[in-house]
Protein backbone atom coordinates (compact mmCIF):
# COMPACT_ATOMS: atom_id res chain seq x y z
CA UNK A 1 0.00 0.00 0.00
CA UNK A 2 1.54 3.78 -1.13
CA UNK A 3 2.06 6.12 1.76
CA UNK A 4 -1.29 8.32 0.51
CA UNK A 5 -3.18 5.10 0.65
CA UNK A 6 -2.36 4.23 4.10
CA UNK A 7 -2.86 7.96 5.65
CA UNK A 8 -6.66 8.29 3.72
CA UNK A 9 -7.35 4.50 5.54
CA UNK A 10 -6.05 5.79 8.25
CA UNK A 11 -8.04 9.10 8.51
CA UNK A 12 -11.37 7.11 7.46
CA UNK A 13 -10.88 5.10 10.29
CA UNK A 14 -10.61 7.72 12.47
CA UNK A 15 -13.54 8.83 11.31
CA UNK A 16 -15.29 5.72 11.91
CA UNK A 17 -13.62 5.16 15.40
CA UNK A 18 -14.93 9.14 16.50
CA UNK A 19 -18.15 7.90 15.29
CA UNK A 20 -17.93 4.59 17.93
CA UNK A 21 -16.83 7.11 20.88
CA UNK A 22 -13.43 5.91 20.48
CA UNK A 23 -11.49 9.00 20.99
CA UNK A 24 -7.94 8.00 21.78
CA UNK A 25 -7.39 5.03 18.87
CA UNK A 26 -8.77 8.18 16.67
CA UNK A 27 -6.61 10.54 17.69
CA UNK A 28 -4.21 7.75 17.30
CA UNK A 29 -5.18 7.66 13.61
CA UNK A 30 -5.55 10.70 12.87
CA UNK A 31 -1.70 12.07 14.03
CA UNK A 32 -0.46 9.04 12.50
CA UNK A 33 -2.13 9.92 8.87
CA UNK A 34 -1.12 13.82 9.71
CA UNK A 35 2.33 12.87 10.09
CA UNK A 36 2.11 10.95 6.82
CA UNK A 37 0.43 13.84 4.57
CA UNK A 38 2.86 16.13 6.32
CA UNK A 39 5.51 14.07 5.15
CA UNK A 40 4.32 13.97 1.46
CA UNK A 41 4.09 17.78 1.60
CA UNK A 42 0.12 16.91 0.92
CA UNK A 43 -0.56 20.60 2.37
CA UNK A 44 -4.58 20.14 2.10
CA UNK A 45 -5.13 16.84 3.15
CA UNK A 46 -2.79 17.66 6.35
CA UNK A 47 -5.32 20.43 7.03
CA UNK A 48 -8.02 18.08 6.68
CA UNK A 49 -6.63 15.96 9.35
CA UNK A 50 -6.43 18.95 11.50
CA UNK A 51 -9.86 19.71 10.92
CA UNK A 52 -11.12 16.66 11.67
CA UNK A 53 -8.84 16.43 15.20
CA UNK A 54 -11.04 19.87 15.98
CA UNK A 55 -14.17 18.16 15.31
CA UNK A 56 -12.69 15.11 17.55
CA UNK A 57 -12.00 16.98 20.48
CA UNK A 58 -15.16 18.76 20.15
CA UNK A 59 -17.14 15.73 20.57
CA UNK A 60 -15.00 15.13 23.50
CA UNK A 61 -15.55 17.90 25.04
CA UNK A 62 -11.96 19.27 25.01
CA UNK A 63 -12.50 22.63 23.46
CA UNK A 64 -9.69 24.23 24.42
CA UNK A 65 -7.80 20.97 22.19
CA UNK A 66 -10.61 21.43 19.57
CA UNK A 67 -10.00 24.98 18.69
CA UNK A 68 -6.32 25.00 18.90
CA UNK A 69 -6.41 22.30 15.60
CA UNK A 70 -9.01 24.60 14.51
CA UNK A 71 -6.54 27.50 14.43
CA UNK A 72 -3.81 25.01 12.82
CA UNK A 73 -6.43 24.23 10.09
CA UNK A 74 -6.85 27.64 9.65
CA UNK A 75 -3.80 29.07 9.55
CA UNK A 76 -2.93 26.20 7.28
CA UNK A 77 -5.93 26.82 4.42
CA UNK A 78 -5.00 30.76 5.02
CA UNK A 79 -1.46 29.53 3.48
CA UNK A 80 -2.71 27.84 0.76
CA UNK A 81 -5.52 30.63 -0.48
CA UNK A 82 -8.68 28.02 0.21
CA UNK A 83 -11.41 30.73 1.15
CA UNK A 84 -13.66 28.18 1.70
CA UNK A 85 -12.10 25.63 4.05
CA UNK A 86 -10.30 28.98 5.84
CA UNK A 87 -14.45 29.55 6.47
CA UNK A 88 -14.97 26.63 7.43
CA UNK A 89 -12.41 26.47 10.25
CA UNK A 90 -13.87 29.99 11.11
CA UNK A 91 -17.23 28.68 11.81
CA UNK A 92 -15.94 25.60 13.54
CA UNK A 93 -13.92 28.03 15.60
CA UNK A 94 -17.00 30.33 16.07
CA UNK A 95 -19.43 27.56 16.97
CA UNK A 96 -17.54 26.02 19.88
CA UNK A 97 -16.07 29.98 21.42
CA UNK A 98 -20.07 30.96 21.00
CA UNK A 99 -21.52 27.98 22.53
CA UNK A 100 -23.47 26.78 19.81
CA UNK A 101 -24.20 23.28 20.16
CA UNK A 102 -23.42 20.29 17.60
CA UNK A 103 -23.09 16.97 16.56
CA UNK A 104 -24.01 16.44 19.67
CA UNK A 105 -21.21 18.28 21.49
CA UNK A 106 -21.94 19.82 24.96
CA UNK A 107 -22.04 23.74 25.41
CA UNK A 108 -19.90 26.11 26.65
CA UNK A 109 -21.19 28.53 28.91
CA UNK A 110 -19.30 31.97 28.51
CA UNK A 111 -20.39 34.97 26.04
CA UNK A 112 -20.08 34.44 22.42
CA UNK A 113 -17.20 36.42 20.85
CA UNK A 114 -18.22 36.07 17.07
CA UNK A 115 -16.47 37.75 15.51
CA UNK A 116 -14.72 34.48 13.44
CA UNK A 117 -18.82 34.34 12.04
CA UNK A 118 -18.02 38.01 10.54
CA UNK A 119 -14.77 36.56 9.29
CA UNK A 120 -17.08 33.97 7.84
CA UNK A 121 -19.60 36.17 6.62
CA UNK A 122 -16.68 38.23 4.51
CA UNK A 123 -15.28 35.29 2.78
CA UNK A 124 -19.20 34.15 1.35
CA UNK A 125 -19.84 37.78 0.18
CA UNK A 126 -16.64 37.75 -1.61
CA UNK A 127 -17.48 34.48 -2.85
CA UNK A 128 -20.69 35.37 -4.01
CA UNK A 129 -22.75 33.36 -2.23
CA UNK A 130 -24.49 35.90 -0.20
CA UNK A 131 -27.67 35.97 -1.94
CA UNK A 132 -29.48 34.33 0.91
CA UNK A 133 -30.25 37.20 3.39
CA UNK A 134 -31.45 34.57 5.91
CA UNK A 135 -27.92 32.48 6.01
CA UNK A 136 -25.87 35.61 6.15
CA UNK A 137 -28.33 36.70 9.11
CA UNK A 138 -27.49 33.71 11.12
CA UNK A 139 -23.78 33.88 10.29
CA UNK A 140 -24.09 37.76 11.23
CA UNK A 141 -25.62 37.23 14.26
CA UNK A 142 -24.04 33.95 15.39
CA UNK A 143 -27.32 31.90 16.00
CA UNK A 144 -28.69 28.95 14.38
CA UNK A 145 -32.10 30.96 13.90
CA UNK A 146 -32.97 34.54 12.76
Amino acid sequence: CDERGEAINLSNLGETLVRLGEYAEAGDCYRDALTIFQRLDDRPSAAQIQTNLGVMHEHEGRYADAIAWHERSLEAFRSMGDRGNEARSLLNIGLIEGGVPRLGARRIYHPPPFRPFREVLLIVIQRGFASDDKICGRIRHGSKKR
